[in-house]
C-alpha cells in the first residue's frame, strides 16, 4: 500500500496542533515566498471550484421566469422561436438576456463574490448564446411556415389551373413555382429549394390523380418520360392507383353487355351476356376477344370474380327497378280507385265514364286490370248481381295478407284458404266483400298506408286483438257453423273496435295502451256486449233451419259432378 504524503510540523508542538496538518508535504527549507505562492494558487483553485458550484445552481434559477417578472431562458426562447422575423428575434432576444442578468446581478448575485460572479456570468452567457442559435433556427422554421402560407394560395390556384388544362401545362407551373418562390424575402437557399421542391410535387401529385380517372395510360406515359415529379410515397400510391384504374376500365369494356339500360335490359339479355363473355366469344366482337386473349392468367381470374359480381349487381338493380316501376304503377292505380270510389259514395253508382275519366289511357298491366276490373263492377251493379255479404274470416285473411305484403293491390288475383281459383279484391266485391264497407276500408284505408311502418306495426296488433277475443264473440262450437248472426255479429265488433282504435291514435294514444287490458284507455272494455246470449244463439239457428228447409234449389245440370253441383248452389 502506498505511503500517504504527510506534512510534520518541526518547531515545538503545542496541545492543540496534532502531527498531521495537510496532505501538502513541504520541507522547512522552503522559503516563504514560495511557500506563499502555493498557498496563493491553492485558495485561487478552492474558490474558483466554489465559485463554479454556486454559478451552477444560481445558472438554473435563471431558466424560468424571475420573481420580478422577469422572463427566465425558457420563456425567452419559446417567444421568440415562433418569431418569423429571424433578424428582429435576434435583436429582441439579445435585449431580453440584458435583462435576465441585470435581474440576476440586481438579486441573486447581490452579496455574491467576485467568484462567483464572474464564473455565473461566463455560464450565463455561453448557455444564453446556444439558447440563441436555437432560437434562430426556431425563428426561421416560423418564418418558413409563414412563406409556405402566403405560397399556399398561388399553389393551390396554379395547380387548379394545372389539372384544367393537362399535362401542357406542366412546364408553365413548374417555372411559375420557381420563380415566385425565388422570390419571397428572408428565406434560406436551402428552403426555397425545399420550398419549390415541395410545391412542384404537390401540383403533380394532383395532375396525376385526375389523369389516372380519365387516362390511366396517359398517366403511365408521363411518368416513364420523367414528365412527373413524385416523393417515393406518392409515386407508389399513384402508380397502383393507375393500375387498378386501368384493370377495372379493361373489365368494364368486356361486361359491359352486363350494365343495365332502364327499359331495355333483361334478365335474359345479362345472362346472355354474362355467357358470351365467360366464354371469351364477346357476340364476334374482335377488339374485345383480343382484349381478352391479352390477359394474362390471374388477370382473367380477377376478370371472372368482377363478372360474376357484376351479374349479380346487374340483376338486382333489374329487379329494384321493375319493383320500383311497379310500385308506382300501383301507387298510381291505388290513387285512381280513391277517386273512383269517391264518385261510388256520392252518387251511389259505379259509373263507367268516370271509371275511364280517372284512368286514362294508362297502359301497363296494373292500370289496365284495375280499369276492366271496376268497369266489370259496374256492370254487376247495374244487374243487381253485388250482395251486400261480408264474409267476416275471407275479409281477415286479405288483411292480413295486405299487413304482411302478400297483396299490394285490388286488381292482383289471389286464393285465400280452401279456394282453388285466385280472384282479385275487386273481382271479390259483392261476393263476400261488401262493396259499401269493406272496399271502402280496403281502397281508402288499408292500401294507401301500406307504406307507413308505423301505420302497418299498430294495424298487425289491432287485428291480433280482434283474432284473440273472435272465440267469445263466436259462442259455442257447435252452433257456430249454422249461427245466422255470426258474420253481422264478428262484422259489427270489429268495425266499433276500429273505429275507435282509429280516432283514438288520432288523438295521440299508443297502439300498446288501446290494446292493453290494464290501461285505463282500453278500447275493448266493452267486449262483453257483443257476446251471445244462450237465447240469441237458439234462435238463430232456429232461422237458419227453417231457411234451409224452405230453401229451393235448382236441378242438378245433365252430365254435371256432384263437386260442380254443390259448388254452383252454394253449399
Amino acid at each position: 500500500m502506498p505511503k500517504i504524503p504527510t506534512y510534520e510540523a518541526q518547531g515545538r508542538p503545542t496541545a492543540e496542533v496534532g502531527g498531521v496538518k495537510s496532505g501538502v508535504q513541504m520541507p522547512l527549507d522552503t522559503s516563504f515566498t514560495k511557500m506563499g505562492s502555493a498557498i496563493a494558487d491553492y485558495y485561487v483553485k478552492e474558490k474558483t471550484a466554489e465559485a463554479d458550484t454556486n454559478a451552477l445552481k444560481t445558472l438554473s434559477s435563471l431558466y424560468g421566469n424571475q420573481n420580478d417578472g422577469t422572463q427566465g431562458l425558457y420563456s425567452i426562447q419559446d417567444e421568440l422561436k415562433k418569431n418569423p422575423n429571424p433578424s428582429q428575434a435576434a435583436v429582441l432576444y439579445d435585449q431580453k438576456i440584458k435583462q435576465l442578468w441585470s435581474s440576476a446581478e440586481n438579486s441573486t448575485l447581490a452579496n455574491a463574490d467576485n467568484f462567483t460572479r464572474k464564473a455565473l456570468e461566463q455560464k450565463f452567457y455561453a448557455t444564453a448564446n446556444i439558447f440563441k442559435q436555437d432560437v434562430i433556427k426556431g425563428s426561421r422554421d416560423a418564418l418558413f411556415d409563414e412563406q409556405k402560407k402566403i405560397t399556399s394560395q398561388f399553389l393551390q390556384q396554379d395547380s387548379l389551373n394545372l389539372k384544367t388544362l393537362g399535362e401542357n401545362y406542366l412546364p408553365i407551373f413548374n417555372q411559375n413555382q420557381y420563380e415566385y418562390i425565388n422570390k419571397l424575402p428572408d428565406l434560406e437557399p436551402q428552403q426555397k429549394k425545399q420550398l419549390i421542391s415541395e410545391a412542384i410535387a404537390f401540383g403533380h401529385k394532383e395532375l396525376g390523380q385526375t389523369i389516372i380517372d380519365k387516362s390511366p395510360e396517359l398517366f403511365t406515359k408521363l411518368v416513364k418520360e420523367g414528365k412527373l415529379t413524385l416523393d417515393n410515397k406518392s409515386f407508389a400510391e399513384l402508380v397502383d392507383k393507375a393500375n387498378k384504374k386501368t384493370e377495372e376500365n379493361t373489365f368494364n369494356i368486356l361486361s359491359e353487355g352486363l350494365t343495365v339500360e332502364a327499359g331495355v335490359s333483361t334478365p335474359l339479355a345479362i345472362q346472355n351476356a354474362y355467357n358470351q363473355a365467360k366464354a371469351g366469344t364477346f357476340g364476334g366482337d374482335v377488339n374485345k376477344i383480343n382484349i381478352f386473349n391479352n390477359l394474362q392468367p390471374g388477370e382473367k381470374t380477377k376478370f371472372f370474380e368482377a363478372l360474376d359480381k357484376k351479374k349479380r349487381e346487374s340483376f338486382a338493380e333489374i329487379n329494384n327497378v321493375n319493383t320500383a316501376i311497379m310500385n308506382e304503377r300501383r301507387n298510381v292505380a291505388i290513387n285512381n280507385s280513391v277517386r273512383v270510389y269517391d264518385t261510388f259514395k256520392t252518387n251511389g253508382v259505379i259509373d263507367k265514364l268516370k271509371v275511364n275519366q280517372i284512368f286514362g289511357e294508362n297502359t301497363d298491366d296494373i292500370n289496365t286490370a284495375t280499369k276492366q276490373q271496376f268497369i266489370d263492377l259496374s256492370t254487376k251493379q247495374g244487374n243487381n248481381e253485388l250482395k251486400k255479404i261480408s264474409n267476416y274470416y275471407k275479409n281477415n285473411e286479405i288483411t292480413n295478407k295486405i299487413l304482411n305484403s302478400e297483396i299490394k293491390d285490388i286488381s292482383t288475383p289471389f286464393v285465400l284458404s280452401g279456394e282453388n281459383e285466385p280472384r282479385s279484391i275487386l273481382q271479390r266485391a259483392g261476393d263476400g266483400i261488401n262493396t259499401e264497407v269493406d272496399l271502402q276500408f280496403y281502397i281508402t284505408y288499408l292500401l294507401p298506408n301500406t307504406k307507413n311502418q308505423e301505420f302497418v306495426k299498430d294495424n298487425k296488433e289491432f287485428f291480433k286483438f280482434i283474432e284473440k277475443n273472435q272465440k267469445a264473440i263466436e259462442g259455442t262450437e257447435y252452433a257456430k257453423y249454422l249461427d245466422s248472426n255470426l258474420d253481422n255479429r264478428l262484422n259489427l265488433f270489429k268495425s266499433d273496435m276500429l273505429s275507435q282504435f282509429i280516432t283514438k291514435r288520432q288523438s295521440g294514444i299508443s297502439a300498446q295502451e288501446l290494446l292493453d287490458p290494464k290501461s285505463k284507455n282500453y278500447i275493448g272494455k266493452s267486449i262483453t256486449n257483443y257476446i251471445p246470449t244462450k237465447a240469441q244463439i237458439e234462435d238463430s239457428l232456429t232461422n237458419s233451419l227453417k231457411l234451409e228447409q224452405n230453401k229451393k234449389y235448382p236441378p242438378r245440370l245433365p252430365n254435371e259432378t256432384s263437386a260442380d253441383y254443390l259448388k254452383r248452389i252454394g253449399m
